[in-house]
């Protein structure tokens, strides 16, 4: 791809990195307006959007067109990860939420590395190709199975507890009384959004997550050059594509141990320490050794662990 659009170093981060302006731009606009609407058709549509957006990677032939198309990208699935936490939230309670949700994350874990093999895949079958070089194949491919993952979610999500129809009216009030009863439920009445966000950034709290969030996002935009960091390893061809398996796979093992645990023995601030430690320590190795395996081990151990053991 940087081949063929004429990119730089710099270039391709800027187009990695102008997708978190839309990203930020619209999270909390967005969780305003799912909470308003039906999670299994907002949710879905979101990802039907982005879907044929991640096809339309297959008409861009200019380092410009490739920075637009990232932005618009980072606008619409801005809704999607913080949407997903809330509809969630919804339906848990706060002792069964870390297991849930290092689960739902290590869906983007599964998908680095089903992502790899797929890519590793496609730059040997598909390289030769017409009409389209290697890299706008594999856009192609997954934008595809993206929209049609997001049309069968449509028929398997519900809604929210009070207002999933599918449910017997005794359901809907069990799955209620549980989050009231785990004081998981609001009572904030008729509050508008309005007086909710006010409320919000009022709270010191918010900040403080509020700035950890961006310096967990900050570290973890890492991830996007993880083929490049195979490649400064020595790897060449599809092998770069390859080795990023073994490290998507690592990071599910630590995370999904990470949740389990915090929510067994109800606790986050330790657990999210302890990850926060080893991602810091395993971070700085890479960055002082020169061995290659040593390296390779430590990004695997540091690369996602600290930014996403969500409590």
């Amino acid at each position: 791809m940087a081949k063929d659009l004429g990119l730089t170093s710099s270039d391709y981060s800027l187009a990695v990195s102008i997708f978190f302006i839309g990203y930020l731009l619209l999270e909390v606009p967005s969780n305003m307006i799912l909470s308003r609407t039906r999670p299994s058709l907002y949710l879905p549509a979101l990802m039907v959007v982005w879907g044929a957006m991640v096809i339309g990677y297959v008409g861009v032939n200019s380092k410009r067109g490739l920075i637009g198309l990232r932005f618009a990208l980072g606008l619409i699935e801005a809704g999607y990860f913080p949407g997903v936490l809330l509809f969630m939230s919804n339906w848990y309670k706060k002792a069964e939420l870390a297991r849930r949700f290092s689960i739902f994350y290590c869906a983007s874990l599964v998908s680095g590395a089903v992502g790899g093999l797929i890519a590793g895949l496609i730059l040997e079958k598909m390289q030769n190709r017409a009409p389209y070089p290697a890299w706008k194949w594999l856009f192609l491919i997954e934008g595809i199975i993206t929209i049609g993952c997001a049309l069968i979610s449509i028929f398997v999500l519900p809604d929210f507890p009070a207002t999933t129809k599918w449910l017997t009216p005794e359901e809907r009030e069990y799955a209620v009384r549980r989050l009231e009863q785990d004081d998981n439920s609001t009572r904030a009445g008729d509050i508008s959004h309005w007086q909710s966000f006010t409320s919000a950034l009022r709270d010191w709290r918010t900040w403080l997550f509020f700035w950890a969030q961006t310096f967990c996002t900050c570290a973890g935009t890492i991830t996007y050059f993880v083929p490049t960091l195979m490649a400064a390893l020595n790897y060449t061809g599809q092998s770069v594509q390859y080795m990023t398996i073994p490290i998507y796979m690592v990071a599910l093992v630590i995370v999904l141990i990470c949740g389990f645990s915090s929510d067994y023995f109800n606790e986050r601030p330790k657990h999210i320490m302890a990850m926060a430690a080893m991602s810091t320590v395993s971070l700085i190795i890479v960055a002082t050794v020169d061995n290659a395996k040593a390296r390779y081990t430590f990004l695997a151990l540091g690369l996602f662990p600290c930014g996403k053991n969500i409590s």
